[in-house]
Formats: C-alpha cells, sequence, structure tokens
C-alpha cells in the first residue's frame, strides 16, 4: 500500500503488513543490513497498525506488524521487462 508523509518531500512511501512481529522483525534486520538507496527498497522504520479499513484484503481490526519502504532508484518489474534482463542466465540475474 503506497504511504505518503505528511511533509514536503512526497517520498513515495510503501506499508508492507506482517501477521506477526518475529517475521517483521527478521525482514527489518535483513533491509538494515542492506540500506543503500540503488535496491529496489530501502527500510525506512516499523509501524504496528490495526487495520480500519486500510487494507482491504486483511482482517479488519486486527493488529499488524508494519514496514515502511522507500522505492529505490529502480523498478524491478520494469528492468525485468528490458530485452537485456530476458537475455541473462539465472547465474546473472541472482
Amino acid at each position: 500500500m503506497p504511504v505518503y508523509p505528511n511533509n514536503n518531500e512526497h517520498r513515495p512511501l510503501i506499508l508492507k503488513a506482517h501477521k506477526d512481529e518475529n517475521s517483521r522483525d527478521k525482514e527489518c534486520s535483513i533491509l538494515e543490513t542492506l540500506r543503500d538507496k540503488s535496491y529496489i527498497v530501502s527500510f525506512i522504520d516499523k509501524m504496528d497498525f490495526v487495520n480500519d479499513s486500510i487494507f482491504r484484503s486483511l482482517e479488519e481490526n486486527k493488529l499488524y506488524y508494519g514496514i515502511i519502504l522507500e522505492r529505490g532508484r529502480y523498478n524491478f518489474s520494469e528492468k525485468m521487462q528490458t530485452s537485456t534482463w530476458k537475455s541473462l542466465s539465472i547465474d546473472e540475474k541472482i
């Protein structure tokens, strides 16, 4: 879900929801280690929330453990559509 901060930066942020705190914290730990502006997403902060008509696909009035992410410089879905990407071997893609 796109989230926008209440300031003049207007950076497009993403709220990713986890059902349990442990899986959220493990992902945060990995993302904190891999911080770099050129990656697909960057970790910004943790945010726990009760789903009150935020996500249609999640159960209402239930606590979720969120991660706020910022889009990186590259759009991976666009990159995957290029002829260069399609011609790379699996090893090169990894």
